[in-house]
């Protein structure tokens, strides 16, 4: 087993949040993402998961790189989907291929997709923008540089 995927190897940090991550995904298998509750713990889910991803960044510039991009991905994978997908499954399929059981799940995915991913994506990109801003100005304040 490598090295990078042995939690021997892991911080305390990551330590809890995978457990955290797991325990929300099983809550939200029983649940179900159909209901206010059940989105709601997928977007913690999902931002725990990118949290585990990003701890480690001390640059605003990056969580606003990853607010952005997330903002842009879903823009560009809802036009793809609008514009590629469904014209094309109406030209290979006919009109009647929209209400087919396939093309529900695959509708159902990457509505989930763009929701979950990249809405947890652009909120924690913001709050770490605003957390990290905010701490540059308090330790500013508490350290005042003399010029």
């Amino acid at each position: 087993m490598s090295k990078l995927f042995s939690p021997r190897t892991w911080s305390l940090t990551t330590r809890v949040l995978v457990p955290v991550f797991v325990v929300l995904l099983l809550v939200i298998v029983i649940i179900g993402l159909d209901s206010v509750t059940g989105l709601a713990l997928g977007l913690a889910a999902t931002g725990v998961f990118i949290l585990v991803l990003i701890r480690r960044w001390r640059r605003i510039r990056n969580y606003l790189y990853l607010a952005v991009g997330a903002l842009l991905g879903a823009i560009i994978l809802s036009g793809i989907y609008m514009e590629i997908a469904v014209p094309l499954a109406k030209r290979v399929g006919g009109d009647g291929v929209l209400y087919t059981t396939p093309w529900l799940i695959f509708q159902g995915v990457v509505s989930d997709s763009m929701l979950l991913i990249c809405g947890s994506a652009i909120i924690v990109g913001m709050t770490g923008a605003i957390v990290l801003a905010l701490m540059r100005v308090w330790s500013e304040f508490r350290h005042p540089t003399t010029s």
